[in-house]
């Protein structure tokens, strides 16, 4: 609420007492008993002065009585309503903020920077590699027979493989019967395929792989180099496999993927399909569904 204003304080005019009226005689007169009245005079207007000062100052104060009165610990004038009118209460003052950085993001992002969590880390998306899905090995160097001029349409593989579960229309498959080997005649071709150059830019490489499961003759190899660093075999079964190799120690380095094929035995031969470059270690990428057309490269 707001505190009466004081009651006006008096004025106090410091008025020099009026000088006592004597008799004197005149000098260089003969009369006896004269008054002077220069004094009197004198009184007489001082009086009026200080009668006209408190009549203003009386009137100041009733004219502004009711019409500003100062707030209890405000320090600034308010104005008082007029009687009868109920006083409006004014609304603050607005004020522009500046929008927040978080502004715009999505709400788990919003909430780590609400609560200091760090902000997850996105995802890279997968790197397919090799698909095997075009005619020709167009992106590897090709030795011996094993592998012939290009991926195999799985549609046409001999009907004792069975069911390989390629990852579109086509794989690689070293069983050779091309030429109308038999079974025996097709595990007896050897080679050797090698990718181009790449850089390892994810923590896993996934492949489908089947076929023998001699890892020193029939092998997709990792190579840093000349070196192989890792490697992965089928199971001895002509179905494809998802298999995986970490290699986030490898990152930034420059490595080649090699399929071979050195058996000329039972089980000497090797299926590759759909080799992936992932930070997920789970290879989600399985043989597709009859019927299911491959991604396009």
């Amino acid at each position: 609420g707001l505190a009466a204003a004081p009651p006006p304080r008096p004025v106090l005019v410091n008025v020099p007492s009026a000088r006592p009226v004597t008799t004197s005689p005149t000098l260089g007169s003969g009369t006896k008993g004269k008054r002077s009245t220069s004094g009197g005079g004198a009184a007489l207007l001082v009086t009026l002065l200080i009668a006209g000062i408190a009549g203003f100052v009386v009137w100041q104060s009733r004219s502004h009585r009711g019409g500003v009165k100062l707030a209890a610990n405000a320090g600034s004038a308010t104005p008082e309503a007029p009687a009868g009118i109920e006083p409006q209460e004014q609304p603050p003052p607005s004020i522009e903020a500046e929008p927040h950085e978080s502004v715009g993001l999505p709400p788990d992002k919003v909430a780590a920077r609400t609560v200091g969590v760090p902000e997850p880390e996105e995802e890279s998306p997968d790197i397919v590699f090799e698909d095997f899905e075009s005619a020709t090995y167009a992106d590897w160097t090709v030795e011996g027979t094993a592998f012939g001029s290009g991926p195999v349409v799985a549609a046409q593989m001999p009907v004792y493989q069975g069911a390989v579960g390629a990852h579109g229309q086509r794989l690689v498959n070293s069983h050779h019967t091309r030429g109308g080997e038999d079974d025996v005649q097709g595990d007896a071709h050897t080679g050797v395929m090698t990718s181009k150059p790449f850089t390892i830019e994810r923590d896993y490489i996934h492949a489908l792989v089947g076929g023998g499961a001699n890892l020193e003759q029939t092998a997709l190899q990792l190579l840093i180099g000349n070196e192989v660093v890792d490697r992965l075999a089928g199971d001895d079964h002509n179905a494809l496999s998802r298999k995986s190799m970490p290699v986030a120690e490898h990152r930034g380095e420059t490595a080649r993927l090699r399929i071979i094929d050195h058996g000329t035995q039972g089980w000497g031969n090797i299926g590759v399909d759909h080799i992936v470059f992932s930070d997920d270690p789970q290879f989600n990428g399985g043989p597709l569904a009859a019927g299911e057309q491959a991604p396009p490269r």
